[in-house]
Order: C-alpha cells, then sequence, then structure tokens
C-alpha cells in the first residue's frame, strides 16, 4: 500500500502538475492580451462552443474509453482502444450530420450563439479531442504520466498562440474556438507516435471478433455510464447557458473568464489529480481492492487542504488585481469570481473521485448520482428563474447548488466503495466481477 501514498501521489502529480503548469502558466500569460484583442461577448460566444463541445467529447467514445486501464491482458485493452477510437469516428460524423439537417438549431442558446458557420467547429473539435483523450488514457495505462504531462504543454502553447495571433488578425470569435480546438486536442500525434513505438504491433492484433466481444463486454459503459456522464456534464453546463440565455453573452463571457482563466489552477489540478486517482483506483481494484478506501480517504484530504492553499490567496488577489490585468471592462468578473468560489472549491475537492464508480462498474450508482445532481442544478436555475433574480443572486443561488453538488458527489464515490468492502471476505476481482455488476434479468 505504500506505493499509494503521500510519496507515489507527489511524484506522479510532479510529472503531470509540473508540465501543466508551464502550459497553464503560458495560457494565463497571454489572457491579458487576449482580452483585450476579444470582447467580452466574443468570450460568452467561446463559453457556449466550449461547453457544448465538452459535452459531446465526453460520450464520443461511448465512455468505452474509461475501460482501458481494467484489462490485465494488453491484447485486450488494445481492443478496447480501438473500439473507443472507432466510436469517436462514428459519433463526430453523426454530429456532422445533425448539423447538415438543422437540428442544433432548434436549441436557442446554439442557434443564436454560434452563428455563421461557428457550429461546423464542434464535429471537428469533437474529433480530435476525443481522440486525445482516449490515447491519454491508454498512456494512463502505462503510467506514462510524464508524456501526458508534454502535451500539457503543446496544449496551452498552441491555444495561446493560436488565440493571438488570430486576434491580432481581427476574425472575431472563430479565432477563439479555433484555439480552443487546437489546445485542447495538442499532443494527440505525440501519443500516436509513443503508442507504436512502445507497442508496434499491439493494434495489429485487433480483429473484428475482439472488438464484437470487447463490446459486449463492456456494454455497461455506454448503458449506464453514457447517459450518466450526459447529466453531469449538462449539470456543469447550466449555469453558463442560463447566464447566455437570461443575461447576454456579454455576461457569459464573464462567468467564461472566472471559469477559464481566473480558477484556472483549480482546472488543471482538478485533471491531473483526477488522472492520478483514476490510475491509482484502477491499480487498486486488481491488486488490493481492500486498500480502496484509505487510498480514498487520503486522496479526499489531500485534495481538500491543496484546495484551501489554492483558494484563500485567490480571494484577495483577484479584485484588488484583475481590472489591472485584463482591463477594465472585465472588472465585474472579479465579483463573479467572488461569488462562485465556494463552487470552485466544491467542485476541486469532489471532481477527480467521479472515476470511483467507474473503477468499480458501478454505472448504475453513475446513473443515479448524475440524476440528482442534474435535479439539483436544474431546480436552483428554475428557482432564479421564478424569482427574476438578477445576476448577482442567480451566481449565488447556482453557487449553492454547486456545493450542495459537490457533497453529494464525494457521498456517492465514498458509499460505491464502502459497499465492497465487507468484513471477513476477500475482495478481489472475481468478487467485482460476480456481484457488483451482475446483469439484471
Amino acid at each position: 500500500m505504500r506505493k499509494f501514498g503521500v510519496s507515489s501521489f507527489a511524484r506522479n502529480l510532479a510529472h503531470l502538475s509540473g508540465a501543466t503548469t508551464v502550459g497553464g502558466l503560458v495560457a494565463i500569460a497571454a489572457s491579458p492580451l487576449i482580452t483585450r484583442l476579444y470582447s467580452p461577448s466574443q468570450f460568452g460566444i467561446l463559453g457556449v462552443f466550449a461547453t457544448t463541445l465538452y459535452l459531446l467529447i465526453v460520450v464520443a467514445s461511448l465512455r468505452y474509453d474509461l475501460a482501458i486501464p481494467y484489462p490485465k491482458d494488453d491484447r485486450e485493452a488494445a481492443s478496447v482502444l480501438a473500439l473507443s477510437l472507432i466510436a469517436i469516428v462514428c459519433t463526430s460524423s453523426v454530429c456532422a450530420l445533425l448539423i447538415l439537417i438543422g437540428l442544433p438549431t432548434l436549441v436557442p442558446t446554439l442557434g443564436s450563439t454560434l452563428s455563421g458557420g461557428l457550429i461546423w467547429w464542434l464535429p471537428v473539435g469533437m474529433w480530435a479531442s476525443a481522440t486525445y483523450a482516449a490515447l491519454s488514457i491508454w498512456m494512463i495505462r502505462r503510467r506514462d504520466f510524464a508524456t501526458i504531462g508534454t502535451t500539457k504543454i503543446t496544449q496551452g502553447v498552441l491555444q495561446a498562440g493560436s488565440q493571438v495571433v488570430l486576434g491580432i488578425a481581427q476574425i472575431g470569435a472563430s479565432g477563439l474556438i479555433i484555439g480552443q480546438i487546437v489546445g485542447s486536442s495538442g499532443g494527440l500525434l505525440r501519443f500516436w507516435r509513443k503508442i507504436r513505438q512502445a507497442d508496434p504491433h499491439i493494434m495489429n492484433n485487433v480483429s473484428r471478433h475482439d472488438l464484437i466481444a470487447t463490446a459486449r463486454s463492456y456494454k455497461r459503459f455506454p448503458l449506464y455510464s453514457g447517459p450518466a456522464v450526459l447529466l453531469d456534464n449538462a449539470t456543469g453546463a447550466m449555469p453558463l447557458l442560463f447566464i447566455a440565455a437570461q443575461f447576454g453573452p456579454a455576461a457569459a463571457g464573464l462567468f467564461t473568464l472566472v471559469q477559464r482563466v481566473i480558477t484556472m489552477p483549480f482546472s488543471l489540478l482538478t485533471v491531473n489529480l483526477g488522472q492520478i486517482v483514476f490510475g491509482d483506483l484502477a491499480e487498486l481494484r486488481r491488486s488490493d481492492p481492500a486498500s480502496l478506501m484509505l487510498m480514498f480517504r487520503r486522496r479526499v484530504i489531500q485534495a481538500a487542504l491543496l484546495g484551501l492553499a489554492l483558494l484563500i490567496p485567490l480571494l484577495f488577489i483577484v479584485p484588488l488585481l484583475l481590472p489591472r490585468i485584463f482591463g477594465q471592462r472585465w472588472a465585474e468578473a472579479s465579483l463573479y469570481f467572488l461569488i462562485l468560489s465556494p463552487m470552485t472549491y466544491a467542485s476541486f475537492v469532489s471532481s477527480p473521485f467521479g472515476f470511483v464508480i467507474d473503477v468499480l462498474r458501478r454505472q448504475d450508482l453513475h446513473l443515479f448520482r448524475d440524476s440528482v445532481r442534474a435535479l439539483i442544478m436544474g431546480s436552483a436555475l428554475l428557482l432564479s428563474t421564478q424569482l427574476h433574480a438578477d445576476w448577482r443572486v442567480a451566481l449565488a443561488i447556482i453557487a449553492g447548488a454547486g456545493v450542495v453538488n459537490g457533497v453529494f458527489y464525494l457521498l456517492v464515490s465514498w458509499r460505491a466503495i464502502s459497499s465492497h468492502i465487507v468484513p471477513g471476505r476477500e475482495l478481489n476481482a472475481s468478487t467485482f466481477d460476480t456481484n457488483a455488476f451482475s446483469e439484471s434479468s
């Protein structure tokens, strides 16, 4: 169990967060220039696009990519990876077809915000970003966190550079959107070359029969995790889309600045923590399931302390420096940050542990958890509408719902682990497969 203690946590976090911080610092360093090249309304368009894109990315592989770390045999894992990549191509093509027939324009926020052909960037970003995500999970299986970290630098440089260059060219919100796609998929080719070098023949051995068998073996991922993750990300998307619909693209732009720039330290570390926790959970499930709860408690405490160390200084620094750094027209974003800070903290602590129920193949809990969370956030937005709240009150209601959702998120993960720790019974891989995930008749 020592390998999952503080030293392992710090070492793996250093591999990822060191390089990721460099990429993030590049984006932060460029942001004062970017906020002067683009208006709050254009940032609002980016926010709507990025939020919609992320909703598509998380289901592009039909969630088969989350199964990549589980098989003990590399050939089976390669089949899962191949299945994920095929699913991404198919779902991206379906997205393009739906745009062609005009279906997304029926959604008011999308139709009015992503106009002038901007919506066609969605299937492009969906394929590129989802492929990167699938290959990154293969690297997690190999525990090659250093390579993942290197791609984070690439992403930060490419995103900031392209947005600045395109902003100078004055092509409008398209510059932000293209930079978003380039940034979220940067490093994809590096992953592929690394995989081909380390496992040159691993994908050649995947047959059609293997793909069919893999799809059947891991069918609970698309059946349960797919709808659940849509609900999860819809919950995250609701506030921005609500702000855009109720208060306009400029307000959505201020909200986007808070989410994408001011809270970037939280966002960067949340991804890294999630990848490390995912890798630890997957390995413990195979080797020592009884230690899952101990690891879970340690990681929650570490995340909570790290979150406080980040948040407390920012509460004083952001209102003081934001107008000077980003420009006076962005000054109101500091109040957005202060109101939303409890939700930011709750999300930082809870989000890395969402993988618990995927590792334990408790996709039934996944659907339950995210249905409740969507209901909580939806109810908060409905309350705001009924009260005819101004943007300050609306943000406070959203923040309160976010805190409740964060606590509930952790409780469900805790419950998933505790239900598998039965005194006097040895928990091994077969125990998980036969008892926890038995098919319903």
